[in-house]
């Protein structure tokens, strides 16, 4: 049997919330992926957790976080200008940045 990476993501979806319910982590947890089709099936199955799209871009991520009503974006600090963290904040989505180091690292992107 071939699995792609994509079968690999919706066969995981059942043991995984299983796994958030048994130690009771629904209101504690967040969850990424760059798939938009799992965050879909996931967000179905069940809708209060908090989800968040890892895009290639930001205007992807801002795209796929509206349109499948996703918590919000995660994105390196590099990708993500402080204007573009204001508009996803205007659209009441959160952004997780990784690669945040010292703020004078991130001058730049303003």
């Amino acid at each position: 049997m071939d699995l792609n990476i994509k079968d690999y993501s919706i066969i995981t979806l059942e043991p995984l919330i299983k796994l958030i319910q048994k130690h009771e982590l629904e209101d504690n947890i967040y969850i990424e992926s760059r798939s938009a089709e799992f965050l879909t099936i996931l967000k179905t199955k069940m809708p209060g957790y908090k989800l968040f799209i890892y895009p290639v871009s930001f205007e992807s991520g801002l795209e796929q976080a509206l349109s499948l009503g996703l918590f919000g974006i995660t994105i390196s600090t590099r990708d993500i200008t402080i204007d573009q963290i204001k508009i996803a904040d205007e659209n009441t989505l959160m952004v997780a940045l990784w690669n945040v180091h010292t703020e004078s690292d991130h001058r730049g992107n303003q």
